[in-house]
């Protein structure tokens, strides 16, 4: 089996040696590759960042939130991602669906 075009959606979640390559370089590529949507997760920050971006004509837009939620023209869904400790102190995350 041979399948072509570009993916719907790409998730990249962006690594301390990477910062760069992920939130820039990647953006631009998936781009011109066509992907409709760019999901953008940073846990490295105090306050994680999950970010949809939507193919626009010249680049990614990003997806206003509304009460933390954002709306995913893919999923026909929208999306919360958080975070918690677990018992031992180690984050949990939780991608949510409505």
């Amino acid at each position: 089996m041979e399948l072509e075009g570009a993916p719907d959606m790409v998730l990249e979640v962006v690594s301390q040696s990477c910062v760069q390559k992920d939130t820039v370089v990647l953006r631009d590529l998936y781009w011109r590759a066509g992907i409709r949507e760019y999901w953008l997760v940073d846990v490295r920050v105090e306050k994680l960042r999950f970010d949809i971006l939507s193919r626009g004509g010249r680049g990614y837009l990003t997806v206003r939130k509304s009460s933390g939620w954002a709306k995913s023209a893919v999923f026909g869904s929208s999306f919360r991602l958080t975070q918690k400790s677990d018992r031992l102190g180690y984050p949990e995350y939780t991608l949510t669906v409505r």
